[in-house]
């Protein structure tokens, strides 16, 4: 056999046996992609936010948020879940910020790129798949936030 194909071999039998990609063993964390909608009224005295339908922090308010798919790019997956959550379409999101706080979601590493978006009415807005209500809130009197 090849030494090539003996290294191949050797590989997978290490993948079958740990259960895990070869090549993946030394990414030993999984690091997430979140992203987080921050969406105001045209006076920015308001801020839309959602309750949580799904553990962790159910029934919690939070930004309209959501992992990055695999296949899609940063902005697009940023307008895929503020659609999902709150049924907003065709807001204009700016990138904001990135964070990356360890151990700030307990799912595990995550770091989150902010978008910030400006709605002049609320009136679309209703709560969508994973989100149990949806709600604008006075940026001064803010409930306790998940995360």
């Amino acid at each position: 056999m090849k030494n090539s194909a003996l290294i191949a071999e050797q590989r997978q039998d290490f993948a079958n046996l740990f259960k895990v990609c070869f090549y993946c063993i030394f990414m030993r964390d999984k690091i997430r992609i979140a992203l987080d909608n921050v969406i105001f009224s045209h006076d920015f005295r308001k801020v839309l936010l959602i309750k949580r339908k799904y553990p962790p922090f159910q029934n919690m308010w939070a930004l309209p948020a959501g992992y990055l798919k695999n296949d899609e790019l940063l902005d697009d997956g940023a307008r895929r879940e503020l659609y999902e959550e709150t049924n907003l379409k065709n807001t204009k999101l700016v990138r904001f910020d990135i964070f990356d706080k360890i151990k700030r979601d307990p799912r595990g590493r995550t770091i989150s790129v902010a978008y910030i978006g400006i709605v002049k009415d609320f009136k679309d807005m209703k709560a969508n798949s994973d989100a149990k209500d949806v709600k604008c809130f006075d940026v001064d009197k803010l409930p306790k936030l998940a995360f």
